[in-house]
């Protein structure tokens, strides 16, 4: 069975994937150092190449002793060179994209640290990240998704990762943030006014964990709309009950590259308040 402690959330979507055929040709798993993202990657290029698939990783078939052993042909395992990952290594990434898996079924490319992609090598990987060929697959590693280009995050099913240590009181904070994450969707495509959210955004205490809520469901509400695969949801359907009528795709899209751009501002030394109004501003002009 896939493997990552504390987040059966995730490894249930999967599971449910590959037993109908169904996994994404990219990934992007976010969270902070120790939320187990390498081992949840390697266990699901294990799961892939394993020779008892779908029922795998076995973790005793030879290859997924070389997934372990990173000896794997066909599992790619790219590291920044320094802080970032490089232009030169991406059109390596792409040369051997192109190629057939050698020994398993698929070809698996997990890039880790992707905050740390210049953006050169974040705009030649994606074509490739978009339409990669049907044996490849792409899993993206990062601690937080506001630093990775947004052309990059909306061509990745994206997951966020929870702290391990501090289960399981961050996964029910975590949820608990759903109900006024959904009542924010609402109000924005309603006629509250961008003075009103950006104060109740910018005054929430756990500012990083709401966005990180509405980010994710702004991902499920984009998931539903376009496929309406609700085994891919993060969280259950009946979270989404009236929003799946009050947005659209392409609102959910365009809402998702704003609030990131948001995220990503928000590492810097920024007023919180101008900074959310400027997002919401943005938000409405194009929802509107």
């Amino acid at each position: 069975m896939i493997e990552a402690s504390g987040q059966q959330h995730i490894v249930q979507v999967l599971r449910v994937a590959m037993s109908k055929g169904s996994v994404g040709h990219a990934y992007l798993f976010y969270g902070p150092a120790g939320t187990g993202k390498k081992k949840l990657a390697g266990s699901i290029a294990q799961a892939l190449n394993c020779l008892q698939f779908p029922e795998g990783p076995c973790e005793t078939c030879l290859s997924c002793q070389k997934v372990v052993r990173r000896s794997h042909p066909d599992v790619h395992w790219i590291a920044p060179e320094g802080k970032a990952i490089r232009i030169e290594q991406v059109r390596q990434v792409i040369k051997a994209a192109a190629l057939q898996p050698l020994e398993g079924r698929q070809q698996i490319f997990i890039l880790d640290a992707t905050q740390g992609l210049t953006p050169e090598a974040a705009n030649s990987m994606l074509k490739t990240l978009e339409e990669p060929p049907a044996s490849v697959i792409f899993i993206l590693l990062a601690e937080k998704p506001g630093l990775l280009p947004s052309t990059v995050v909306s061509r990745c099913q994206v997951f966020p990762l929870r702290c391990l240590a501090e289960q399981p009181e961050q996964s029910e904070m975590f949820r608990s943030l759903t109900g006024e994450a959904a009542a924010f969707l609402t109000a924005l495509r309603q006629e509250t006014g961008v003075s009103v959210l950006s104060g109740r955004l910018a005054g929430n205490e756990n500012l990083p964990g709401i966005l990180d809520v509405i980010l994710t469901m702004l991902r499920d509400i984009l998931v539903l709309l376009s496929s309406g695969r609700e085994t891919l949801l993060f969280f259950e359907r009946e979270t989404y009950a009236g929003l799946d009528e009050q947005w659209t795709a392409g609102g959910a899209f365009k809402a998702i590259v704003i609030l990131l751009k948001l995220q990503k501002n928000l590492q810097t030394p920024v007023n919180v308040r101008l900074a959310a109004e400027a997002a919401l501003l943005q938000l409405k002009e194009v929802l509107s």
